[in-house]
């Protein structure tokens, strides 16, 4: 066992300071050889590959050692990160190591110019390599700009050797193996600068606590400016999963903010959503901040709203009424769909939005496959109930349409605690439609926690109640004869396409297998 003064960070630091110059010298010495066509010098470096291996298995067996022994959170957080940088370290060695094996492959072959910067590119990756190591171990954020650059400029002169290489062969040029290898020996390099760049975010994460992508936060910087891991400016990752969207709250300079940034599409469509939200029902979602779109990527900066969610309100609720406010938010839900009604059917996609999903569910839970095939007792397979419903569906259309959330889990409601109101989050789905999407989605979200089943399971039933006695209301008053079976319609879509994100495959299963009985109860109501 490793004695417990070899898990001293400072020592760690000196092994890892000691294991990047190491890897420097691997690369400007596979770089030499391969420019030199030197086959002893490549030799060389391969062979000093098991040094670097061996540094990186001292510094491996420590941190590992000291993750399991060490009780302070903060401490392993920051064996875990150095235990990253070695890694990123010893990839970078690996491909130096695959730079030695090109240049001994092009030493063999006949003398032809070299057609690639591959001098160039060494010194980019060697600067931010510098750089990106002593800015980790200083813990200075100004590296991570600096790292960036030279990874973008490595990018720069591989396509340029890309281009290069393609061009000669399409001439037919007869050096196509040398142009080839060439071209082999700058990807090496190139791979060399985007591990350069994951040892600049893994600064990122020691500074600020939030593991993020290094564009997202030099972007962040530049719009909000550069949260700290100090003082009262912090940073948090709220959501960074499904949608590939970057959503953290930030708190810098006195502000406190909601900073998203990712592909253009659904940013955009969140921005005019928010827009349109604030026509119709002034100040219901987070005001905007800033908002900029940049070729394919997109950043909005909004307003950060404090307090709990509607699924937390549900958790700490015995019952309903008690503290759940679903009267509250029903009251704002119906003001938004009074003041927004059209008259005009609303066609409704609900069966082609669970053969879309269907898929990615079974990929998440193949079991359900078979389920879906011979569902329980008494119920028909999920297929053919589809097909069935299919073509119902365009005669159960909404009479009307109104403005509708598009995505209305509990978790998308929050009570601002400030204005003492409910408000809505993540509105890039809303549009006009039918309302029973907004319901059967609420409804389901309410279900498919096992935690609020758990601990809520009365306040739960009762909230789901009167969210069916004010849709029914409202479904009466406007005359929407199709609205039970098109409830079913949503539930079953909402139950279904929802049970991929459930990890725990038994509940998940209950509440796919709930999904079919609503698609079958819709039948029976269309005498399908």
């Amino acid at each position: 066992m490793i004695p417990a003064q070899a898990l001293d960070l400072s020592h760690i630091q000196g092994e890892i300071l000691l294991l990047s110059r190491t890897v420097r010298a691997q690369i400007e010495r596979a770089s030499k050889a391969f420019i030199e066509r030197d086959r002893a010098l490549a030799e060389d470096v391969i062979e000093r590959d098991d040094y670097v291996d061996n540094v990186f298995r001292r510094i491996e067996q420590e941190t590992v050692t000291g993750i399991c022994i060490n009780r302070h959170e903060e401490e392993r957080r920051r064996l875990v990160i150095l235990r990253t940088v070695a890694q990123h370290l010893e990839a970078i060695a690996d491909n130096a190591e695959n730079l030695a094996k090109q240049a001994i492959y092009l030493a063999n072959q006949s003398a032809q110019p070299l057609v690639v910067a591959l001098e160039a590119a060494r010194d980019l990756v060697v600067t931010g390599l510098v750089d990106a190591v002593e800015g980790f171990l200083a813990e200075d954020l100004a590296s991570v700009e600096w790292a960036n650059r030279c990874e973008t400029g490595v990018d720069h002169l591989y396509d340029e050797a890309f281009g290069a290489v393609l061009d000669r062969i399409g001439k037919g040029n007869r050096a196509a193996e040398s142009l080839i290898t060439q071209l082999l020996g700058m990807k090496a390099i190139e791979r060399m600068g985007d591990q350069v760049l994951d040892i600049a975010e893994s600064t990122i994460y020691l500074v600020t606590g939030d593991n993020i992508r290094i564009r997202q936060y030099l972007r962040m910087s530049e719009v909000v400016g550069a949260p700290k891991a100090e003082a009262q400016d912090g940073l948090a990752t709220i959501w960074n999963g499904r949608s590939g969207i970057l959503v953290s709250h930030v708190l810098t300079q006195g502000r406190d903010l909601i900073f998203k940034e990712g592909k253009a599409r659904k940013i955009v469509e969140e921005i005019e959503s928010a827009k349109r939200w604030e026509e119709i029902a002034p100040g219901a979602v987070p005001r905007i901040h800033r908002e900029e779109v940049v070729h394919d990527r997109a950043t909005l900066v909004t307003e950060y709203i404090r307090g709990p969610l509607y699924r937390d309100l549900l958790l700490g609720s015995r019952t309903a009424g008690d503290g759940a406010r679903t009267a509250e938010i029903l009251s704002l839900i119906r003001t938004i769909w009074e003041s927004t009604l059209r008259d005009g059917r609303a066609p409704i996609d609900y069966i082609a939005q669970i053969r879309k999903r269907l898929p990615l569910l079974f990929t998440a839970h193949p079991a359900l496959e078979a389920w879906a095939e011979r569902p329980e007792a008494g119920l028909p397979p999920l297929q053919v109930l589809l097909d069935r419903l299919a073509r119902s569906e365009p005669d159960l259309a909404a009479p009307f349409s109104v403005w509708i959330h598009g995505d209305l889990n509990n978790d998308n409601i929050i009570f601002d605690i400030e204005a003492k109101r409910f408000r809505f989050i993540d509105i890039h789905r809303s549009r006009y439609g039918d309302y029973l999407q907004d319901l059967g989605i609420l409804l389901l979200s309410n279900r498919r926690s096992p935690e609020l089943q758990r601990e809520a399971a009365d306040a739960v039933r009762q909230a789901n109640d009167e969210i069916l006695a004010f849709g029914r209301e409202f479904a009466e008053a406007r005359g929407d004869a199709q609205f039970e079976a098109r409830l079913e319609l949503s539930l079953g879509r909402a139950s279904i396409t929802s049970a991929r994100f459930l990890e725990d495959f038994s509940f998940a299963r209950k509440i796919f297998l709930e999904g079919i009985e609503h698609l079958a109860r819709a039948a029976d109501r269309l005498g399908g």
